[in-house]
């Protein structure tokens, strides 16, 4: 078969050279066709790859992990970053960075007026690492990288604040206790804007902006996960957010009185909505869970103490400093309790105090002899925290914390995020532009598909006596269906050839030509021009389709024309 097929090559392209011009025109549509089809493809993935790895990314990392505290102040803070970056290290493959996230919305003040703005921290290593990112129109990146109390901000709104480097910025913010900070920075550089949402940035020394949102070392707001590969961000989204599932909010610890020894015992405090019932019952006095110092006691200890007795309850910090190692609470007894075993030392806090305490001056972790111990208690007792579902959608995780937010909660809410959700519109978007892709591929196909036909009904219409003599002379009918095939999927692959070439051309000729998008158009451009991003999957699937499409389209004429008769050929010729 391939011997014929060799054979069959000559005539095959002398044919097409014969009828150049017709060919020519036809080779050019199928090239045109298949060059706007890779073109707009490489738009959209640039389009998509622009919006994930250039804004959602930064925005919000491949995956994240956000704890809100206090469900009605709206604090995003993790009291324990260490032992959520290690949740992520644990669960995820592929990792190129774990990063803390800190930013704050501020009111900031310039020259001229006064703007609403994001301080987002930055540590000056990674920003001098990744310098090329930063583009400088006026001022010194370098002032900035040494000097922690300097800050970058972008052009347009230094030009509204009427700021220039070495000019000093006021800005208000909250802290994390909910208490208003006024911290002045000095304008190091002004960089260009390159977007919208890069307008609303004034970056900052991160460690400067932890200290002034009352952050300690092994706290954060956010942590932020980026992957080698971010189409894995769903994939280990899921496994993390199952590591993520909270223990009881236990913690162990002395408790003394003004005439007793010490007792070590545990605490924790009652979940909510917690009702006493016959397995944990209140003996003597009352619980009352808006107290701000209130405990219950285990009525083994009644003959110890008496209700309204003071009483101190100091336990071991998880991370310890020079000025102390542990923390002490100052507790009121309000009552005692009988629960499941008599002999379990546990004092249960009010909710008000056992938050407060637990997140403000993290404990030591109790160990998995100590939480088995009082493994009877733990359907009553609250957990470290409520760990939020996953989400699908944007919208979803409005509701979500539309939800969250309407519950009498003082603890943490965990909420375990990738960009594809925060970023559900931009695939919306991509989706739409690959809807018209596909209309486009379907409308073009099919003009291509009827286009052959015709063309080929033609050119068999006028070949009719070549047709015949070469039956005359001994050929086969399947040689003269192989020479038509032959002859037109050579015209596509020579016509998939110049569309290639044409789609280079076109999109290296429009990604050089500099636009001004303005702060919308901005998002779609990369470095003020249009950016197409080459999928070979995609150009391969094109070029495959334009390939199937002509032959579909040239079989059953060149068939029809292998079933002429010699004689009935050059008969209707003459």
């Amino acid at each position: 078969m391939n011997g014929r097929i060799r054979v069959l090559i000559k005539p095959a392209v002398r044919n097409l050279v014969r009828q150049y011009r017709r060919n020519i025109l036809l080779a050019l549509a199928m090239a045109l066709g298949l060059c706007i089809l890779i073109s707009a493809s490489a738009f959209s993935e640039g389009i998509t790859d622009m919006m994930f790895n250039k804004f959602m990314s930064l925005m919000c990392g491949h995956v994240e992990i956000a704890v809100r505290e206090n469900a009605a102040v709206q604090t995003d803070v993790i009291r324990d970053r260490h032992r959520f970056e290690k949740i992520l290290r644990e669960n995820a493959e592929g990792i190129k960075e774990i990063s803390e996230s800190i930013s704050v919305w501020a009111r900031v003040l310039g020259i001229a007026k006064a703007e609403g703005m994001v301080l987002t921290g930055i540590e000056p290593e990674k920003a001098n690492k990744d310098r090329n990112l930063f583009k400088v129109y006026d001022g010194s990146f370098d002032e900035f990288i040494s000097d922690p109390q300097s800050a970058l901000i972008y052009k347009k709104r230094a030009v509204n604040m009427n700021v220039h480097p070495g000019d000093y910025i006021h800005s208000r913010f909250n802290n994390i206790f909910g208490q208003m900070e006024a911290v002045k920075y000095r304008v190091a550089a002004v960089l260009e804007t390159e977007s919208m949402f890069q307008d609303m940035a004034v970056y900052v020394h991160q460690s400067t902006l932890k200290s002034q949102l009352g952050l300690k070392p092994h706290e954060t707001k956010r942590i932020w996960m980026y992957l080698e590969n971010p189409l894995d961000a769903l994939k280990f989204a899921g496994k993390i957010h199952e590591k993520c599932a909270p223990h009881t909010a236990l913690y162990t610890g002395m408790l003394s009185g003004e005439k007793n020894t010490e007792i070590k015992c545990a605490a924790a405090a009652p979940h909510p909505g917690f009702m006493f019932t016959n397995h944990l019952s209140i003996v003597s006095g009352s619980y009352n869970a808006k107290s701000k110092n209130g405990v219950i006691l285990p009525d083994g200890l009644s003959g110890r103490y008496r209700i309204g007795d003071s009483v101190s309850y100091t336990y071991a910090l998880k991370y310890p400093n020079r000025e102390k190692s542990g923390t002490t609470l100052r507790l009121r007894v309000e009552g005692f309790y009988r629960g499941i075993d008599s002999q379990i030392p546990l004092i249960l806090l009010s909710p008000e105090v056992h938050y407060a305490a637990y997140y403000a001056n993290l404990p030591e972790a109790p160990g998995e002899t100590i939480e088995a111990y009082f493994k009877p208690y733990q359907e009553f007792l609250a957990k470290e925290w409520i760990l939020m579902r996953r989400s699908s959608t944007t919208d979803d995780i409005i509701v979500k914390y539309s939800q969250l937010n309407k519950k009498p909660w003082k603890g943490h809410a965990v909420d375990v995020k990738t960009m594809y959700e925060t970023g559900t519109q931009i695939l919306q978007f991509q989706q739409a532009i690959d809807k018209l892709i596909y209309i486009a591929i379907i409308v073009i196909l099919f003009i291509v598909l009827v286009g052959l036909n015709n063309t080929l009904r033609m050119t068999i219409h006028e070949r009719k006596t070549e047709i015949g003599t070469l039956r005359a002379i001994g050929m086969q009918r399947g040689d003269v269906r192989t020479l038509f095939m032959l002859e037109y999927m050579l015209l596509a692959c020579a016509a998939a050839a110049a569309g290639l070439l044409f789609s280079v051309l076109l999109m290296a000729g429009l990604s050089a030509i500099p636009i001004d998008g303005g702060e919308i158009g901005s998002m779609f451009l990369n470095d003020n021009r249009l950016y197409f991003l080459i999928n070979i999957k995609k150009i391969a699937a094109f070029t495959a389709g334009l390939l199937i499409i002509t032959a579909i389209a040239v079989f059953l004429p060149a068939r029809r024309a292998s079933k002429m008769k010699p004689s009935e050929a050059l008969q209707q010729y003459e």
